[in-house]
């Protein structure tokens, strides 16, 4: 029988939506624990969106994102590189540039050559302009320089400022009579911050967040003006609902991709009244129904439009869970049995499990079937995946880190593609590596490790680096060779000095930066090189912000052994104190219980590090102290050792909570802002204060506190 011209027609209407790309929507959480989804296990609270994704789909067990903290994950999901390969992919600051280089290959730039119609929604926290944002002209490049057709950001995250749409490369609703304003230091002795107005706050915060007002809540850092185009808080997921609706519905008939970027649950807390007092666990809870609503939203988005069968989600989070986050918003107390990391230890800021493994769901009606799947699986692989499913290639050596796992993604649960899950935290100064059921984790270049066995040990209890010395050196050996030559910061001493004063300083050499190529490619070539080119100490320069303790605490151990070229063991018994030589705006103090490095400060290390610190700091900094005598009272020695255990085993805020009793948030007031009490908790007879000086910047007499470091005649070989 002769085809008909209606065979022929349905014939080539089949053929032609079979050939259709997928649409790719990425819903990608903030702060998003594994177990926050009822999903993942979860009695605490329901959330029946997500719960449907995963019933619809295959729900991960051993889903990761590549960092502890948003910046570097959301670096390494669009570019497929891991971010520790590029300077500045710590947390971005509110006058941050774009970090993302214009003309990068991103997963939109791939997928925009492919065909298809691009968005960015939601934060963005990769900054934006070059060297700062121009935030009443064009701010460029930023994501429509790297594949993005179209975008409507939150252009850092909600606790720092400004809080203000960016719609493609201009801040919507501008009044340009108004100009906005954003800086590091306050444009006026009489501008509100959280500190001199911290009665007119409709959320206290417990610790940093203190500077600008907006909506009732202090933020990080300072901004005026602008008025007519800040938001309300509370609608920021309707605003991105409703315009990732309007991008679906505008390209229903081309393929799309979609990176919908939630602000929930990251703190400031402060979700719709129509979610507030629903989770029983309070804004932290109250903001996980917010973001369940987004994601079943977008669902009923794609189902309205018929592309339910056209459409891949995914859904992840940008790193583990955190509970006090700098709010005073119910977090701790409300809690209960809820726990969001689920069986893992650690979250946010950790290379534990529960800092990178988090909740991962993808779902595509009528091509996966409903499935659970234990293949590990990274957000940095959505590069290689999405060009394969778009049948494209990545611009040749872009995207280097990302491995092509769609099978995995789509269904095959029983053959994992990938065979490493490499995580580190914020600058890349700490790393986690799972290779199978074993777990390395290396908190500091050059140190020890520790190892676990995942699938007897999920929650990294039991240290076995001792017991299985050949798993750990072949994961140490591993993760060398897949790091390589990082961009370490660097503390250097002569070789000369049995005694050495080094003055506490509040700005780092930028000397690696300006140390030839050749001189860089391996440690000992750019110690040498800079030994040789600097005759006083050399303090190296640090990526982003120079308050990055943990940064400096690792660098300098590393860096001085290499240096005294001396076996680890006989520099712990020749070194009776170590250096901690960065701050930045507040003191920061951590003490930790290791013979190889005693961690100090002192009160006038505060003023000395701030950039001429103003009256309101003062207080702050008076007002801290009176609260930290407050806590240290109530301090039994058992509890002393156990904050300690922080940084001996990388113990969360509220970890450290639970076993001492401790408010979360007077645990991170005691990380961050110990200072004096904590110094008469262990006397240290190598620090002393120097004269009194003044400065051009700095005309009141104020102690600048040095730090001398006994270095024993032998390791100098003198």
């Amino acid at each position: 029988m002769k085809p008909t011209f209606l065979s022929l027609l349905l014939s080539a209407l089949c053929l032609q939506a079979a050939d259709r790309k997928p649409n790719i929507i990425v819903i990608i959480g903030d702060d998003v624990g594994y177990g926050d989804f009822s999903a993942n296990g979860s009695s605490a609270v329901a959330t029946p969106n997500m719960d449907r994704m995963a019933a619809e789909g295959i729900r991960f067990t051993s889903g990761y994102c590549t960092a502890s903290t948003c910046t570097p994950t959301r670096y390494s999901l669009l570019t497929g590189v891991h971010a520790f390969r590029e300077k500045n992919t710590g947390i971005a600051p509110p006058n941050g540039p774009a970090i993302i280089a214009a003309g990068t290959e991103t997963i939109a730039s791939i997928l925009q050559k492919s065909g298809y119609r691009t968005a960015a929604i939601g934060k963005w926290h990769l900054g934006l302009g070059e060297g700062k944002p121009n935030w009443n002209g064009e701010l460029k490049p930023g994501p429509m320089e790297i594949g993005f057709d179209q975008c409507l950001l939150l252009p850092t995250t909600n606790d720092r400022v400004p809080q203000v749409y960016v719609e493609n490369h201009r801040v919507r609703g501008l009044n340009a009579q108004d100009p906005l304003w954003v800086g590091e230091e306050k444009p006026s002795p009489d501008h509100p911050t959280g500190i001199s107005h911290r009665d007119t706050l409709s959320m206290d915060w417990s610790h940093d967040h203190n500077h600008s007002i907006h909506n009732g809540v202090s933020r990080i850092g300072f901004y005026t003006g602008g008025k007519s185009a800040r938001f309300r808080d509370q609608d920021l997921s309707d605003e991105w609902v409703r315009s990732a609706r309007q991008f679906i519905g505008e390209n229903k008939d081309r393929p799309f991709f979609l990176y919908f970027a939630s602000h929930s649950i990251h703190v400031p807390r402060l979700p719709h009244e129509r979610f507030l007092g629903k989770s029983g666990l309070g804004p932290r809870g109250d903001s996980l129904l917010e973001f369940d609503w987004s994601i079943g939203e977008l669902m009923n988005a794609i189902e309205e439009q018929k592309l339910s069968n056209d459409t891949l989600f995914v859904i992840c989070s940008d790193n583990g869970p955190v509970l006090d986050d700098g709010y005073k918003d119910d977090a701790v107390s409300k809690l209960g049995t809820h726990k969001p990391s689920g069986p893992f230890r650690g979250g946010k800021y950790s290379v534990l499990e529960g800092g990178t493994r988090t909740p991962f769901v993808t779902r595509w009606k009528g091509r996966i079937k409903p499935a659970v799947s234990d293949a590990p699986v990274s957000t940095i692989d959505f590069a290689a995946s999405f060009a394969s499913l778009a049948k494209t290639t990545a611009a040749k050596g872009s995207c280097r880190d990302s491995v092509n796992v769609l099978p995995n993604l789509l269904g095959d649960v029983t053959t994992p593609i990938r065979d490493h899950i490499l995580q580190q935290d914020n600058r890349g100064t700490g790393f986690g590596l799972r290779v199978g059921p074993w777990k390395l984790v290396l908190a500091k270049k050059g140190g020890a490790g520790q190892l676990y066995n995942l699938d007897q040990d999920p929650g990294e209890a039991k240290d076995l680096s001792k017991s299985h010395p050949e798993e750990l050196k072949r994961l140490k050996d591993r993760l060398k060779a897949i790091v390589g030559v990082l961009p370490w910061s660097w503390i250097f001493l002569p070789k000369t000095s049995k005694k050495i004063r080094l003055p506490v300083v509040t700005h780092m050499s930028i000397a690696h930066q300006s140390a030839p190529p050749d001189m860089i490619q391996t440690q000992e070539q750019f110690i040498t090189w800079a030994l040789k080119e600097y005759e006083r100490p050399l303090i190296g320069y640090a990526q982003g912000f120079v308050h990055d303790h943990e940064r400096a605490r690792d660098v300098v151990q590393d860096t001085f052994i290499r240096l005294c070229q001396q076996d680890i063991a006989k520099v712990r018994d020749g070194v009776k104190t170590w250096l901690f030589t960065v701050c930045r705006n507040r003191a920061l103090d951590i003490l930790r219980k290791d013979s190889r490095l005693v961690e100090m400060d002192e009160n006038k290390v505060n003023q000395i590090a701030a950039s001429d610190p103003s009256p309101e700091e003062s207080l702050d900094h008076e007002e801290s102290m009176e609260q930290l005598n407050q806590v240290m009272k109530k301090l039994t020695p058992n509890q002393r050792e156990v904050i300690t255990l922080k940084f001996q085993q990388g113990l969360s805020y509220e970890e450290i909570s639970r076993i001492t009793g401790l408010t979360s948030g007077n645990v991170g007031f005691l990380m961050h802002h110990g200072l004096k009490r904590l110094r008469e908790l262990m006397p240290n007879p190598f620090l002393s204060p120097s004269p009194t000086t003044t400065t051009p910047h700095n005309p009141s007499p104020r102690k600048r506190w040095n730090f001398t470091l006994m270095i024993p005649a032998s390791l100098h070989g003198s």
